[in-house]
């Protein structure tokens, strides 16, 4: 059974196997040195998003989870846990694989895919296995394969900037004329999943905040934001169309049918006023007062003139009886007491002509006889004159039944227009009636869709990007870091010492105690 050893004693021992202990500790500590040098760097990108959960509508029971030490006790935590869980789901790590095609590693050059090569995909990838890129001459390129899990061919040759279909991959090669090879490493989807898994870190930044942070960890500097970003802005856009939700939806039907009913109005903007060309008409309500006016005074018209021909008619019947069959002229004289006749100008001059001839007949009747030949003269020409009026009558007789055969006629169509009017009316009523509907329509839509619009733009989003995918510097690496991994080396190749030290006591035993010096004899 072996003794229990005193810390002095184990210290003794430790003296001993010195040598073993300093070789354990330095081979620890240059494997730990080792492994910083040759191990591939990651660079972390970070970025950080705030969850509203108050909303317009919600008013103070939307604010109580924001009140201080309301989120503590767990209110409004689902909702964060929520987001958290959408912003890590496969949806959002596929939108970045196919973006940027992390199936596709390149290994060689050591830089990575920056400026060498894109890469897209076009669906889910089960190759796996590596592909060799040489440079043929100036942009031609060549091929060599060797991959498992698919059957996908892949060309001869390949033009720099010219895509080219792998499976669901699709390469485009960018690389400059210093570059003359490119290995690449393909990987399954499956595990570009767990290394996504592996890589991507969705947390709350702290208990009771409703900030999220997301980081993501890759060996090539500038791919690490590219991905995070494209995380975080597929994120962003499905949340946006799930928030939107029925309004999007509103908006885009009220803007179809607005458009619709624009439409509409337009195609009855156009009947009305081809009605209105052909039909000519313009005002129907003033049009048919106006032409009822017209029927009324050419009504009345007709009435006078319908009176004056039918008592002028009666005035030359009875001139002609009393004229004895036209052998008593002086019967026709009575025509020029007939209202209308005795206005006349014409009538009034043969008056006129007739009472100087008479007077003129009565001063020679004075100095002559009856049958003097100036006194038959000027009886001879008042009697022309007295037939003058008969025949003035007559022509006048008969420009009075001119007007009236006119004026009927004129009446006959104002009445037969004026009869069209009230369909015409009512058709063109029919015509404004749906255009003003139609109208009202279009801009109790039109209202409707602005107001739609200004509440989708004056909506709260729910979650706002806060800080933007960092892009790590050259030094500023994630894994490893070289002064904390020193300084666990040394720690490390301590602990080996001692551990190697203290197997050494056990296998091989504490070393003899020193033997005691003699004492002096008197």
């Amino acid at each position: 059974m072996i003794e229990p050893l005193t810390l002095s004693q184990l210290a003794r021992a430790l003296r001993v196997y010195w040598v073993s202990m300093l070789t354990a500790g330095l081979l620890t500590f240059v494997a730990v040195v080792a492994f910083i040098l040759l191990v591939a760097p990651r660079y972390r990108s970070e970025a950080l998003l705030r969850v509203e959960s108050k909303r317009p509508e919600a008013g103070l029971l939307g604010s109580l989870d924001e009140l201080s030490g309301m989120s503590a006790l767990g209110l409004g935590r689902d909702e964060v846990e929520t987001e958290i869980g959408l912003l890590a789901s496969r949806r959002m790590q596929d939108a970045a694989i196919d973006s940027l095609g992390l199936e596709v590693v390149v290994t060689r050059p050591r830089a990575g895919r920056a400026g060498v090569l894109v890469v897209r995909a076009r669906g889910e990838s089960a190759l796996q296995g590596t592909i060799d890129i040489r440079r043929q001459d100036g942009s031609t390129w060549t091929f060599d394969a060797d991959w498992s899990g698919d059957s996908a061919s892949l060309p001869e040759k390949a033009e720099t900037g010219r895509p080219v279909r792998v499976g669901p991959l699709e390469l485009t090669i960018i690389a400059p004329d210093s570059v003359r090879t490119i290995s690449l490493r393909l990987r399954p989807r499956y595990k570009v999943r767990e290394m996504m898994e592996d890589r991507l870190v969705i947390r709350r930044r702290s208990p009771g905040a409703k900030l999220i942070e997301a980081r993501y960890d890759d060996r090539e500097r500038e791919l690490a934001p590219r991905v995070l970003g494209v995380i975080v802005d597929s994120y962003l856009a499905y949340t946006r169309l799930i928030e939107r939700g029925d309004a999007g939806r509103t908006i885009i039907e009220l803007r179809r049918v607005t458009d619709s009913v624009e439409t509409v109005l337009r195609t009855a903007d156009e009947r009305l006023r081809d009605y209105q060309a052909e039909a000519r008409i313009v005002a129907p309500t003033e049009q048919a007062t106006l032409e009822v006016k017209r029927v009324a005074a050419l009504r009345a018209q007709l009435d006078q003139v319908e009176l004056e021909r039918d008592a002028l008619a009666r005035l030359l019947a009875l001139v002609d009886e009393r004229s004895k069959g036209g052998r008593d002229a002086t019967a026709y004289r009575q025509l020029a007491t007939f209202p209308t006749l005795i206005e006349n100008r014409g009538i009034q001059d043969l008056l006129a002509a007739l009472i100087t001839l008479e007077n003129e007949r009565a001063k020679l009747r004075v100095v002559r006889a009856d049958e003097n030949v100036d006194v038959r003269a000027l009886s001879g020409r008042i009697e022309t004159l007295e037939r003058d009026l008969r025949r003035v009558g007559s022509e006048y007789a008969e420009a009075l039944n001119q007007q009236f055969t006119e004026a009927t006629r004129a009446l006959a169509r104002l009445t037969e227009n004026l009869g069209e009017l009230p369909a015409a009316e009512m058709r063109y009523v029919r015509l404004v009636r749906d255009r003003t509907l139609l109208g009202e329509t279009w801009v109790i839509m039109r209202k409707q869709l602005k107001q739609a619009e200004l509440q989708d733009l004056l909506r709260l989003e729910k979650v706002r990007l806060v800080d933007a995918p960092s892009v790590p510097q050259p030094k500023d690496k994630a894994f490893p870091r070289p002064f904390v991994y020193t300084v666990l080396g040394a720690m490390l190749a301590l602990l080996a010492a001692f551990g190697v030290g203290v197997a050494r006591v056990l296998w091989a035993g504490p070393p003899p105690r020193p033997a005691a010096a003699p004492t002096a004899t008197a």
